[in-house]
């Protein structure tokens, strides 16, 4: 058996002498291997190692709620555990987002606006209005993860 699932960051599984697999978190950026224990229920160990990742990753910053620093914590918690094509698609749209907002200075209170879609379809493609608009979800559904990640953390801290 493996010992790390594919494609799950900081996310290991090992095969006990008892048969059961228990799930751990390897800390990133800590030198030498340090792991905190999830659990034998994978479902339950996934939740914790998105908890556990996301205060890692904001714990050190002073503005968690940054755009592109959110898009590219969806990429790293939650994208990994979609299917494959999901996951393809996922990777591109945030691609295309961060491109864009990268250029611009574009905030979360502005993601609902028609100027947001407007200028978005104008430097997207207008000929790409269904990609657009599911580009677009992506990003209301990157902040409202974020936001139920986010409360997780502070219950379980």
């Amino acid at each position: 058996m493996k010992s790390r699932l594919a494609g799950i960051p900081f996310f290991r599984a090992r095969l006990q002498k008892s048969g059961q697999t228990y799930f751990y978190f390897e800390t990133p950026g800590i030198g030498g291997r340090a792991e905190i224990a999830l659990g034998n229920v994978k479902q339950n160990a996934i939740k914790k190692w998105q908890t556990l990742l996301f205060r890692c990753r904001t714990e050190s910053r002073a503005e968690a709620n940054d755009l592109l620093f959110s898009l590219e914590l969806y990429r790293e918690i939650f994208v990994p555990l979609l299917s494959p094509l999901t996951r393809r698609e996922n990777f591109a749209s945030i691609e295309k987002l961060v491109a864009f907002f990268s250029e611009r200075n574009f905030g979360w209170e502005d993601i609902e606006s028609p100027v947001l879609f407007e200028i978005y379809s104008q430097w997207r493609n207008p000929k790409f209005s269904l990609r657009i608009k599911g580009e677009l979800s992506l990003l209301k559904r990157v902040r409202r993860e974020l936001e139920k990640l986010s409360s997780q953390a502070k219950l379980s801290s």
